[in-house]
C-alpha cells in the first residue's frame, strides 16, 4: 500500500494540471460582449444646437438661428420611449410690407423668438442596451409652437394697418429625427440628434384683402404654407 502512494501522487497532481489547464482554455476562449444592458428608465437631458428654417414664399417667417432647449424621457419594454422635449429658438424675420414696390417690400428686421414643446415616440434600434457604448434611436413627436417674444416696433413706426402685422401665433408641430447616444459612464451620455420639424406660417390677411390697392399678385400668395425647421444639436443626459 505505502509503495502505491507515489504512484497515486502523480497520478492526482497529474489530473490538476489537466483540470487547470483545461480550465484556462476555456477561459481563454470567452469573447467580451460589445452589448450591454442600459439598467436605467429615465433620462433627464438639456442640449443647444442650430435651427435651419424655411421662411415660407414671402421669407416672413422666423429665420435660422440658435436653439436651447431640455427633455425628459421614460422608457418602456425593452426598445420604446416616451420623450417630453421643448426648445426656444432666437430667430428674426424680415418686415414685410406690402404697399411697397416688388423688390423693395422688406424694410428692416426684427426679433422673433420661437417656443415648442412635444410628446416624441423614442425607438432604441438596440433595445434596452448599448453596442460599444453606442445607442442608435430614431424620434417621432407632435405638440406645439408658439411665439415667445416678437418685436413689432418696426410695423408700428411705419404706420402698418393691424391687418398687414405678422404673427406667427399657435401652430401645431410635427417632427421626425434620429441620432445616437454615446454612454460615458451608466448615467451620464452625450447625445447628439437631427430634427426635421415641421410648422404652419400665415399670411398677414391684409396682404389677401381684395379690395386694397397693392403691388402683391395675390393669385401667387397661399394664406398658409407648412415650411421645414432642421434642428442639429448636442446635449448632455442624466440616467436613473
Amino acid at each position: 500500500m505505502i509503495k502505491r502512494i507515489p504512484g497515486l501522487l502523480l497520478l492526482s497532481s497529474q489530473l490538476v494540471i489537466c483540470a487547470t489547464a483545461g480550465a484556462a482554455a476555456a477561459s481563454a476562449q470567452v469573447i467580451p460582449s460589445p452589448y450591454r444592458f442600459v439598467e436605467t428608465r429615465q433620462e433627464w437631458g438639456a442640449y443647444v444646437g442650430k435651427g435651419s428654417t424655411d421662411t415660407g414664399q414671402l421669407g416672413i417667417g422666423p429665420k435660422s438661428g440658435d436653439l436651447i432647449g431640455g427633455r425628459y424621457i421614460i422608457d418602456f419594454g425593452s426598445a420604446i420611449g416616451l420623450e417630453v422635449s421643448s426648445f426656444l429658438l432666437f430667430s428674426g424675420r424680415d418686415v414685410f410690407d406690402p404697399r411697397r414696390d416688388t423688390g423693395d417690400e422688406i424694410i428692416g428686421e426684427a426679433q422673433i423668438d420661437v417656443l415648442t414643446f412635444e410628446m416624441r415616440l423614442k425607438l432604441n434600434l438596440t433595445g434596452h442596451r448599448t453596442w460599444h457604448r453606442l445607442q442608435p434611436f430614431i424620434i417621432f413627436g407632435a405638440g406645439f409652437a408658439f411665439e415667445a417674444l416678437q418685436d413689432r416696433t418696426l410695423e408700428t413706426l411705419a404706420g402698418f394697418l393691424e391687418a398687414d402685422v405678422y404673427d406667427f401665433g399657435t401652430r401645431f408641430k410635427a417632427s421626425a429625427g434620429g441620432g445616437f447616444n454615446i454612454y460615458l459612464s451608466n448615467r451620464l451620455l452625450l447625445r447628439v440628434d437631427g430634427v426635421l420639424n415641421l410648422w404652419k406660417i400665415t399670411t398677414p390677411s391684409g396682404f389677401l384683402d381684395a379690395s386694397r390697392e397693392i403691388p402683391l399678385d395675390r393669385a401667387l400668395i397661399p394664406p398658409s404654407e407648412w415650411t421645414a425647421v432642421k434642428s442639429l444639436s448636442i446635449g448632455l443626459g442624466w440616467r436613473r
